[in-house]
């Protein structure tokens, strides 16, 4: 087997243990706040965006920071960084005594974890470029598919044990995670003066290409589009009168079925945008994305919120692994971890202020507001991208990767 085939396989792995343990609990942060003290609904809705907002804001602050050390010292290392620091800081979560602590906590993991940026990064840096689309699309199916066992995981745990437990569940899947990348996954890596460069460094380059700036830009706002929606589904479901002794387990079969159907898409479209080009399936999956999320207003079940998730997890799995192919087709050699590392930092921007709005409009004006707002946003996404991206043909064709 190929030394490359081989890191992929043993990443996806460790990608899917880190997370699943990222996910198993924190589709629950609502509840967890009631459970440690915070009783007014709208007290709720807040801190459960402060919360989302916090993590995601100091992700966007130190992601360049960890990317331009990557390019410096190697990838392989930045993964076992966020794995093994993650497991430590989510394991503190089970012992939160109030929304405080709660919140400073989820600010410090985002600081040091990015498990998804790291092994994009180490994956993308040794894939031949005919599979680039491939590989990362089977990357992200490993996040979806942690994204979706986790919340299923998550939710029979907190039923069954508690919110504390289902925190501990996640510090054991994180640290399995990263044994697996610490001595399963090889990395050839020899630093160059090429390779050692600054974050600003990575700044430049980013400014400099077009394509790259584009799906900056896009990153954020698909990132922001989903987290202005994502906190707030636990209490759209408690307006569906969902059963309370299930809450915790619907909610986890909600978010997860959308990130199963996400997972098989990823792989599917990853390798179908080899072949038709990750600028239409981009313009595609948003515009999907938008005629899913629109009717999200008008439920009245679960089960019919459930229907309507999965569908929209199908277009949801071809966007990222689309954005990352084009940043990986276009990026400089030995740029890749300080390139990675800024539109990571555009996501995590994305998540940070997309919980603002969110909450915001769901306070303001109902829960049910949110859907058509988000359909807007993925309808604006596929319009930039068919206006600003270049085709396929001139999407960076002239830098050479390693060949099967």
């Amino acid at each position: 087997m190929e030394p490359w085939r081989r890191n992929l396989y043993f990443s996806w792995l460790s990608q899917l243990l880190c997370i699943l343990g990222f996910s198993a609990a924190f589709p629950f942060i609502p509840y967890y706040l009631e459970e440690i003290g915070i009783v007014d609904p709208d007290q709720v809705t807040l801190w459960t965006g402060y919360i989302t907002t916090g993590g995601s804001l100091s992700m966007a602050i130190f992601a360049p920071i960890w990317g331009s050390l990557a390019d410096r010292y190697g990838r392989k290392i930045m993964v076992e960084r966020a794995a093994f620091i993650g497991a430590i800081i989510i394991f503190l979560m089970a012992f939160a005594q109030n929304a405080p602590q709660l919140l400073a906590l989820r600010t410090i993991q985002g600081a040091f974890t990015g498990t998804v940026a790291a092994f994009t990064t180490l994956v993308a840096c040794s894939t031949p470029r005919k599979y680039i689309g491939f590989t990362l699309g089977l990357m992200q199916m490993a996040v979806f598919s942690g994204s979706s066992g986790g919340p299923l995981l998550g939710g029979f745990v907190a039923d069954a044990f508690g919110y504390r437990t289902a925190f501990v569940v996640c510090a054991v899947m994180l640290l399995i995670g990263g044994i697996i990348a610490w001595r399963l996954v090889d990395e050839i890596f020899v630093p160059s003066e090429r390779r050692r460069a600054s974050l600003m460094d990575g700044v430049r380059s980013l400014l400099s290409q077009r394509a790259i700036l584009i799906m900056t830009t896009v990153i954020f706002s698909l990132q922001f589009t989903g987290s202005m929606v994502r906190p707030m589904m636990p209490i759209y479901m408690q307006q569906l009168q969902t059963d309370p002794s299930y809450l915790a387990t619907m909610a986890g079969l909600i978010q997860g079925g959308t990130a199963l159907s996400s997972a098989i898409a990823a792989a599917l479209i990853g390798r179908l945008s080899d072949r038709i080009g990750h600028r239409l399936v981009l313009i595609l999956c948003s515009l999907g994305a938008a005629a899913a999320y629109l009717p999200q207003s008008l439920v009245a079940t679960s089960a019919q919120l459930l229907a309507l998730n999965v569908l929209l997890g199908f277009f949801l799995g071809g966007l990222l692994p689309s954005a990352n192919a084009v940043i990986a087709l276009a990026v400089s050699d030995g740029r890749q971890g300080a390139t990675y590392g800024i539109t990571a930092s555009a996501g995590a921007a994305g998540r940070a202020f997309g919980p603002v709005l969110g909450s915001a409009v769901a306070i303001s004006q109902s829960i049910r507001a949110l859907f058509p707002t988000a359909a807007v946003l993925y309808t604006l996404i596929a319009i930039w991208v068919a206006v600003a991206l270049p085709g396929r043909k001139r999407l960076g064709t002239e830098r050479t990767r390693p060949e099967d």
